[in-house]
């Protein structure tokens, strides 16, 4: 996926961290994993690397220069069907369907409390609202 605009960062940003990447991106040009992003109309959403956006902004990389992957992508990766409403259900809730080893290997971590929309109290009960039917029948 290749970004035209920067996405909103959920993460809080870790200014040491920042500026350590600055001084990296400066020499190197973006070094690192790539951003995790999710689509939540009417924005695009960084998931991870809210410091190595900030950071690439300041150094003047542009958001072509970003490399990015799509929650979408990560759960086809991990076998997880991306179903109807998963983006307004909230993307707490959509990472939480996500296995534990993948959100450990990206690094997803829920978003902050002031950030996260009203979300259904449990994958299982989302599954009985959206599919009409009990979750692992």
């Amino acid at each position: 996926m290749i970004l035209n605009d920067w996405p909103t960062p959920l993460q809080p940003i870790d200014d040491q961290v920042r500026i350590r990447l600055i001084c990296l991106f400066e020499q190197a040009g973006w070094v690192g994993p790539p951003v995790v992003v999710h689509q939540e109309e009417p924005q695009l959403l960084a998931l991870t690397g809210a410091e190595a956006l900030a950071a690439a902004r300041e150094v003047g990389l542009q958001p072509a220069q970003v490399p990015t992957v799509h929650l979408r992508e990560l759960a086809a990766e991990a076998g997880v069907a991306w179903l109807p409403g998963w983006e307004f259900a909230g993307v707490g809730w959509g990472l939480s369907m996500l296995p534990l080893e993948l959100r450990e290997h990206w690094r997803l971590r829920p978003p902050p409390p002031s950030t996260r929309r009203e979300v259904h109290p449990t994958p299982a009960a989302w599954r009985r609202a959206v599919l009409g039917r009990r979750a692992g029948s």
